[in-house]
């Protein structure tokens, strides 16, 4: 009887070591998903007044990267998924300083890894130089609904030399192409704030400003266009 027992012992420490040594040749534990490396040599390279590229080592094993950035003091992240290991950020305000960070993801239905932590880094945009005879872009274009949606509230940094800023309001339905609704408002250079109580259609609306002075020319430089996405059923 107890050579019996002695031989089941044996028996059965030697099923837990093939089983523990087929585990360690996997690359996972079932029901224990490995975290993906997080990137790394994250750099921010050819840095404009408007546009920066961000690039980063390749990670083993991820499919995707997401890449999400925000300007310094923005609730909102912005972010683009790119199967590459660069990616070129465009229509980003200028002097400002931003945020970018990156991780690696895994398939979708994956069951052996997770997405890797955010790497994470820092730059600021250059200095917005108008070509000779041209005023600066309006920077910092800010825009938000009342509370029903009827009116919107947009403002903007002062543009030095300007005599008068000329605001583009255009509506367009989210499923649609083309322009449903389109106005332009002008204020003086003593003003960098628009509330705009007219009429308006569409479901979506894009706002730009223009700085202007007695110069002006249809070669303008609009500032960076504002999106507001209107959340009534009616409009």
């Amino acid at each position: 009887m107890n050579r019996k027992i002695g031989l089941y012992k044996k028996l059965y420490s030697f099923s837990i070591a093939i089983v523990s040594l087929f585990f360690l040749s996997c690359d996972f534990i079932p029901g224990f998903a490995s975290r993906l490396d997080t990137p790394q040599e994250l750099e921010v390279s050819s840095v404009t007044s408007d546009s920066a590229v961000v690039s980063w080592s390749a990670v083993k094993n991820a499919v995707y990267y997401d890449v999400m950035w925000q300007r310094k003091n923005e609730e909102v992240w912005q972010n683009e998924i790119t199967i590459s290991t660069s990616i070129q950020l465009n229509d980003l305000y200028y002097s400002q300083e931003y945020t970018v960070q990156v991780a690696a993801m895994p398939e979708n239905d994956s069951q052996k890894y997770v997405i890797s932590e955010y790497a994470k880094t820092n730059f600021t945009t250059l200095e917005d130089i108008p070509p000779q005879g041209q005023l600066a872009r309006p920077n910092n274009i800010q825009a938000v609904f009342n509370e029903d949606e009827s009116a919107i509230t947009i403002s903007w940094d002062a543009v030095a030399e300007a005599t008068y800023y000329d605001i583009d309001i255009e509506g367009y339905e989210t499923y649609m192409p083309g322009v449903v609704f389109k106005t332009r408002k002008t204020v003086a250079a003593s003003k960098t704030q628009l509330i705009y109580t007219d009429k308006m259609s569409g479901t979506r609306i894009i706002i730009k400003v223009a700085a202007r002075n007695s110069d002006f020319s249809d070669s303008c430089r609009w500032s960076k266009e504002v999106c507001l996405d209107k959340l009534a059923l009616t409009h």
